[in-house]
């Protein structure tokens, strides 16, 4: 009965000291979407997530951790679509005043009232057709995309947010079966 106090007493010690505490390490931190684990997104990663998407095989864990960008307990399409979306996306580096003027007012707020809606959509593609001029601020608050070039498919971006509630970084790309798209 001793040995087993004194056991159950040197377990408490080490436990209290940390020496048993379970070890982090780096295979526990990863990028959503990198399923090769090579520290970034790029297209073999959607085409990873692609084939197990297809296959009949169940992807393995670490797969299903890493691939599943949507978190809906399966991979498909729309992971690998926000995946390559993620990858091919132009790396823009906001100023901190720029972020802070998102952070205000949101991501295609251009007439930076209390919400997203249709007008400033409509204010989005008057400028690209040269009918509105929109102020710096605007500007920024106009590239939805944050791609630098203010297009269409910006006031697209905002007009899916303010009409269907999309989280601004899951709108769904267009889809116009029999018509190219046009990025």
């Amino acid at each position: 009965m001793k040995k087993l106090v004194c056991f159950a007493l040197a377990l408490c010690l080490l436990w209290g000291a940390g020496c048993l505490l379970p070890v982090r390490t780096n295979a526990d931190s990863y990028i959503l979407g990198d399923v090769n684990a090579d520290g970034a997104l790029n297209a073999q990663d959607a085409l990873l997530i692609l084939r197990a998407a297809v296959s009949t095989a169940t992807p393995t864990d670490v797969l299903m951790m890493r691939g599943d960008w949507d978190r809906n307990g399966r991979l498909d399409a729309n992971d690998a679509r926000y995946v390559l979306k993620k990858a091919v996306q132009p790396k823009i580096h906001l100023t901190p005043q720029e972020n802070a003027l998102l952070n205000q007012y949101g991501k295609g707020n251009v007439n930076k009232d209390t919400a997203l809606n249709a007008i400033d959509a409509l204010y989005i593609l008057q400028y690209c057709v040269k009918k509105r001029q929109l102020d710096a601020e605007q500007v920024v608050l106009a590239d939805y995309d944050v791609n630098g070039v203010i297009t269409a498919k910006d006031a697209w971006f905002c007009l899916s947010c303010a009409m269907e509630g999309y989280p601004p970084d899951l709108v769904p790309v267009p889809s116009f079966p029999g018509l190219p798209y046009l990025p």
